[in-house]
């Protein structure tokens, strides 16, 4: 009897479980199980996740975009929001934060600064004063008004010397002086450091300000007058106290600096005590 069946279940296409070197019916489902790992959401974990390749879809536990029965029960599908990072969220309040502190200086008439990129000078051991200020020169008419610190720098640079010893210092402290003794550049002891190398140089016939931006400039390379408009027009406009952390962080703000340090925060309060007549004039100007 049990032959019988067999024989029929055979004839029919059908394999008995457990059947053994019984040919495979075209009618066994094939699946095979692989796994990847999906990091989860909320988690700090990822768990493993199984994917069943060539399995039956004629029943998807997903419904379809053209069964309008599903979507009924079935809440919308919605775009991923980008997780946050933290930093961005904190970038964006201290944009909201500052925002009100630059509209308050937006009258001011800033402009992009200009850097300097003409050809390298000659090497400053080889030439005199006279060739060598003609090259300190035309940095200034870029760049000015400049510290002069800053355009020994780029000089030296040019000419692929990384620092400036005291000879170096002195040669072109001579060459700045043979331009300023010729009439072609003005210079201004800002800092009160009695020291050419700090003062504020620029080309004679030029303003003695000209707000800008920071551009490729340290905050020791930023002239004491263009610190000092900013600080008393945000004094003026913003009612800031006079020298406090709130009043210098507005300050560095605008130069787009951050780090407020002992000594930035010492010069500064040094800077507001000082008096320039061209600051004054320029402030009546703006306030026209």
């Amino acid at each position: 009897m049990l032959d019988v069946l067999l024989t029929t279940l055979a004839e029919r296409g059908i394999e008995p479980i457990g059947s053994e070197g019984a040919p495979r019916s075209v009618h066994t489902e094939h699946r095979r199980v692989s796994s990847f790992t999906e990091p989860a959401v909320k988690q700090d974990r990822c768990v493993p996740v199984e994917v069943l390749e060539n399995a039956d879809v004629s029943n998807p536990a997903v419904p379809l975009a053209g069964d309008s029965s599903a979507r009924v029960d079935a809440p919308p599908v919605e775009a991923q929001q980008p997780l946050s990072t933290g930093d961005g969220e904190l970038l964006d309040r201290k944009r909201v934060l500052v925002s009100p502190v630059r509209s308050q200086v937006a009258n001011l008439p800033f402009s992009t600064y200009v850097e300097y990129t003409g050809p390298p000078g000659k090497d400053p051991y080889s030439v005199n004063a006279h060739i060598l200020s003609e090259s300190i020169v035309g940095i200034i008419e870029v760049e000015g008004p400049v510290i002069a610190k800053r355009v020994y720098d780029i000089y030296l640079r040019g000419c692929g010397i990384k620092r400036m010893g005291h000879e170096l210092k002195s040669n072109l402290n001579k060459a700045l002086s043979h331009a300023i003794g010729q009439g072609s550049i003005v210079h201004e002891d800002e800092a009160g450091k009695d020291d050419l190398v700090y003062s504020v140089v620029r080309v004679k016939g030029s303003p003695p300000i000209r707000l800008r931006s920071r551009g490729p400039r340290s905050f020791e390379e930023i002239p004491p007058s263009e610190l000092q408009v900013v600080a008393r027009y945000l004094l003026e406009q913003h009612g800031f106290t006079p020298g406090s952390d709130e009043h210098l962080r507005a300050i560095l703000d605008c130069f787009d600096l951050r780090r407020l340090t002992t000594q930035v925060g010492a010069t500064m309060l040094d800077i507001l005590e000082r008096g320039f007549p061209y600051v004054d004039e320029l402030l009546s100007r703006i306030r026209k």
